[in-house]
């Protein structure tokens, strides 16, 4: 996390748009890893909206990715009514983009947040829709149709339709027996044994969530082992096996206290994480007000040296100084007061033109029509006045009569 952190920090001074970007991703994968989804779909969102920074032609192609992704996090989350409404906004942008493969991904999240909700009515709603008919057609040019059989077995199991199921179960298990995706192949024979358990195909069952266990425990994928031993618990116990159901009943608990462990171990590292993200603010807080409390003083110490350039030509302008040195003093005095004007306000417009080039030109031009005429007209008028009336020099006289011993007054320059 201080790697990222530090990553994106330095993208962010570099401003490239593009390594901010792949931060925010990372950052999101991060805390996705430890089950902080709201932080995750915070880093993501952060990570979509860069996309209109990028300058690239397949812009518009990710924003459709990306919107799906973030479909997915929410409905790792279980927030499924959020990730549905993501993918249909997804859809929407891949329709306007008339590019039909950005859709399938869209399709298929959205058949398994159907079969997750446990809504075999939407479920099969969706697959007998225009878009599940697309989804089976893409399927079928892959040579993955068998996916779409088995989205029918379930959906057909969960309604109760049990020779239906059967049929697509039969259908797809060629496909899921040969492939080499541990991920597939443990999700069918999971849902195969849900099938043969609401058949009362007891033993079937008990064969299918054994080969599941294995499965599961030669990948370490816990949650499914867990599952996997709690079926046989009630399997064997239903034929009257109690010593096997005993010894799935104890490695299911056993598996429970591991993936309590885990759940521990990842709010440990959500806390971290926060903490780490709090020092990193406290640093970054730090450093802005360092900068500005050096800003300020860097202010202070302007004004300082403005307000003595004009005392020192007040102080000239009592004196007998010539006029060309009190013309100097007056051209830096002058440029000085105004440029710091300049400076003032172009420190402050951000609030208004938000950085815009053409908004900062524009009311540096309105401010400079402003203070470029009365800067000439102030100082024309101010030397002037110091140079020719010598109106000062009698005050001048009377200083130095008093500081100096002096008697008589200055008769000009």
């Amino acid at each position: 996390l201080r790697s990222y952190l530090s990553a994106l920090r330095l993208a962010e001074k570099m401003k490239n748009a593009f390594l901010q970007r792949e931060s925010y991703t990372k950052l999101s994968t991060f805390y996705s890893s430890i089950e902080d989804y709201d932080r995750a779909i915070d880093y993501f969102t952060l990570a979509y909206n860069k996309l209109d920074e990028l300058k690239t032609g397949n812009a518009v192609y990710q924003k459709v990715i990306d919107i799906n992704g973030l479909g997915e996090l929410y409905a790792q989350k279980k927030d499924y009514e959020m990730a549905i409404k993501y993918y249909e906004d997804a859809l929407k942008m891949a329709d306007s983009l008339h590019y039909a493969n950005l859709e399938m991904p869209v399709y298929i999240s959205l058949l398994n947040v159907y079969i997750l909700m446990k809504e075999p009515q939407k479920s099969m709603e969706f697959m007998e829709s225009a878009a599940g008919t697309k989804l089976k057609k893409y399927l079928t040019a892959v040579r993955m149709d068998p996916l779409a059989d088995q989205a029918y077995a379930i959906i057909y199991s969960e309604m109760g339709k049990m020779d239906s199921a059967r049929k697509y179960f039969d259908k797809s298990d060629g496909f899921f027996e040969a492939t080499d995706n541990v991920t597939l192949k443990m999700y069918s024979l999971l849902n195969r044994g849900y099938y043969h358990k609401r058949k009362g195909e007891y033993q079937k069952a008990i064969d299918l969530f054994v080969s599941l266990n294995k499965l599961a425990e030669q990948n370490g994928v816990l949650e499914t082992a867990k599952e996997a031993n709690k079926n046989l618990d009630t399997l064997y116990s239903k034929i009257g096996a109690y010593e096997q159901s005993k010894f799935h009943a104890a490695a299911y608990y056993q598996y429970k206290d591991s993936i309590q462990t885990i759940n521990k171990e990842k709010e440990l590292a959500q806390v971290e994480a926060q903490d780490e993200q709090a020092r990193q603010l406290k640093i970054a807080e730090d450093a802005a007000e360092k900068k500005r409390q050096r800003n300020n003083i860097q202010y202070l110490a302007i004004t300082i040296g403005i307000v003595t350039l004009f005392l020192l030509l007040i102080v000239f302008g009592m004196f007998r100084v010539s006029a060309g040195t009190i013309k100097m003093i007056g051209f830096f005095a002058f440029l000085m007061f105004f440029e710091f004007i300049f400076l003032l306000f172009k420190k402050n417009i951000y609030a208004i033109t938000h950085g815009e080039p053409w908004m900062d030109l524009l009311f540096m031009i309105g401010l400079a029509a402003i203070l470029l005429p009365l800067h000439h007209w102030l100082e024309h008028k101010v030397l002037h006045y110091l140079t020719s009336a010598n109106k000062l020099t009698t005050a001048g006289a009377t200083l130095r009569s008093r500081f100096l011993g002096k008697d008589k007054p200055l008769s000009g320059i």
